[in-house]
């Protein structure tokens, strides 16, 4: 399930599960490129199998009068007004959660926060294949919570392995 939340306070969390921001900022073979949306996948899930746990993935959180780089156009006033903000702008939160019937058996409680600290997955397509026992990309990566703790690590290379 993907739920977007505006706000004008700042980010939403859901707020009976832990929260973890999507593995960023490492990279990835460009034969990767043109499966991107399957990669991304597979990330979301390996994040979420890796904590064992019933999380909510915040995939991005921005204010829609700013973002860099911004994958569309971010909302004007207009639509905004339409969405029911009476704001020029407003902070926009998209949450990941994947559910079974057997998971996440409390209904989802959803909370707005004061943090308007920026957040996107950002990943740097080298121009090399992954090649098994190669050093030119990192083994793992941290997930994270919003404020920064390290929750577990998703192992990249097997990731990797399956492109």
């Amino acid at each position: 399930i993907i739920v977007y939340f505006l706000s004008e306070t700042g980010r939403a969390e859901v707020s009976n599960y832990e929260n973890v921001v999507i593995p960023s900022n490492f990279d990835v073979p460009l034969n990767i490129e043109s499966k991107f949306g399957e990669f991304y996948r597979e990330l979301l899930t390996s994040t979420i199998q890796a904590t064992n746990k019933e999380i909510a993935v915040i995939e991005y959180a921005w204010d829609t009068g700013f973002c860099d780089p911004c994958n569309t156009i971010p909302l004007n006033s207009q639509e905004l007004n339409e969405l029911g903000m009476n704001y020029e702008q407003a902070f926009i939160t998209r949450l990941h959660l994947q559910y079974t019937k057997n998971t996440y058996n409390q209904d989802l409680e959803f909370t707005i926060t004061s943090d308007k600290t920026l957040y996107q997955g950002r990943y740097i397509l080298l121009p090399i294949k992954y090649n098994e026992g190669s050093d030119d990309f990192n083994d793992k990566v941290k997930i994270k919570n919003p404020s920064g703790k390290v929750i577990s690590e998703v192992e990249l290379k097997k990731i990797f392995k399956k492109f």
